[in-house]
């Protein structure tokens, strides 16, 4: 689920590009050093948010169910637009939460507090602001709050917006199955021995400057990083995705005037 701010909507003119562009988060300030909770379990610290693996064993865990802060401390210069989180229990166990900066010795809100509908990733997009600390509150819930990757930072806009044929990545399901049949060619069931979702993103007239000035550090990066993925945020904000690459995305020249195309197959969790 993606949840936009209320400044931006209000006033589009100051986002880049339009809100319904996609959006990806790949770009993360994120440091095992710089993550304070106030609590966690011995095996789940709070610096596991760092580290972009998914699976349970991996990610923070909160030693109960009471209110309490994650804390984000960052170094770097840049300014951050927009927090990802992935692999987490707040919407199945009904723990609200809101964001905030630390901006001139003040707690400021950023997102106002909300409750996920479910454990899908959530992505949040704000103002851009230079900050020291961001940190998320999270309210008391029906069991110990966890989640298993963090990401802070500039996100990418995409200059096009994405048009047919487009399969959404929470709807390409793909799934592995054994199908028992009798001699009588009767239906015994079915066994699913497993499912993912994954799904090609196809990006057209894309300017030549604008893609090897934001689209090419985007791909550099996502050889060994995953990333959020947004593709119709205002209309889908529900299909939000912590995606990875399954290709080598190579760009060719589409028109005669220069302008360029580039396809994505990714994999992900939604």
């Amino acid at each position: 689920m993606i949840v936009i701010s209320p400044a931006l909507v209000l006033s589009p003119a100051a986002a880049s590009y339009s809100l319904n562009n996609p959006l990806f988060g790949y770009r993360n300030f994120v440091t095992a050093d710089g993550i304070v909770a106030d609590t966690e379990e011995d095996d789940y610290p709070a610096s596991n948010l760092a580290n972009p693996l998914t699976y349970p064993a991996a990610g923070w865990r909160a030693a109960d169910t009471s209110a309490q802060y994650v804390t984000f401390t960052i170094s770097e210069i840049d300014q951050v637009d927009y927090i990802g989180i992935a692999g987490h229990n707040f919407g199945s166990a009904a723990i609200a939460l809101v964001l905030e900066s630390f901006i001139a010795g003040v707690w400021t809100e950023i997102m106002p507090e909300r409750m996920p509908a479910d454990d899908s990733p959530l992505l949040y997009r704000f103002e851009a602001q230079s900050v020291s600390q961001i940190r998320i509150g999270l309210a008391s819930g029906m069991a110990p709050a966890r989640a298993a990757v963090v990401y802070i930072g500039p996100s990418l806009v995409h200059q096009r917006r994405i048009y047919v044929p487009h399969s959404p990545l929470k709807l390409s399901r793909t799934t592995d199955v054994v199908s028992g049949m009798s001699e009588a060619s009767d239906f015994l069931g079915r066994i699913v021995l497993g499912e993912y979702v994954g799904t090609g993103i196809d990006l057209k007239n894309l300017t030549p400057d604008w893609y090897r000035a934001n689209f090419d550090p985007f791909v550099v990066a996502a050889k060994t990083a995953p990333f959020f993925f947004a593709w119709r945020p205002l209309h889908y904000p529900n299909e939000v995705g912590f995606c990875w690459l399954t290709n080598n995305p190579k760009p060719v020249n589409q028109r005669n005037n220069g302008m360029m195309s580039v396809q994505l197959q990714v994999n992900g969790i939604v």
